[in-house]
């Protein structure tokens, strides 16, 4: 019974190396997101503090799609729906009609 002992921890120490190979590989893939995100939050914190510039008191907007803006909401009649928007955010409204590149 005493020599079969070692040979039993010999066997299945492969599966032991490959279950913390596992819990490490898991743990990294989970870590790195958590820390990209905490990164980019501090960061955006930190460049919008540092640059000195008041927060922009911006009239009311719909919400838009990242490139082309509200021009989704605009429809078949734009005048019919720039009333409905102006109906539900107010006379005075800010629309974000697509998106330009910068000249280089």
């Amino acid at each position: 019974m005493a020599n079969n002992f070692p040979l039993i921890i010999s066997k299945h120490l492969w599966l032991d190396q490959l279950c913390l190979s596992f819990f490490i590989s898991v743990s990294v893939l989970l870590i790195i997101p958590v820390l990209l995100i905490l990164f980019t939050r501090n960061a955006n914190k930190r460049s919008s503090s540092s640059s000195g510039r008041k927060s922009l008191n911006l009239p009311p907007s719909p919400p838009r799609l990242p490139v082309i803006g509200n021009l989704h909401q605009l429809g078949k009649f734009p005048h019919r729906s720039l009333r409905a928007l102006s109906e539900k955010y107010g006379p005075l409204m800010l629309l974000h009609l697509g998106q330009a590149a910068p000249n280089s």
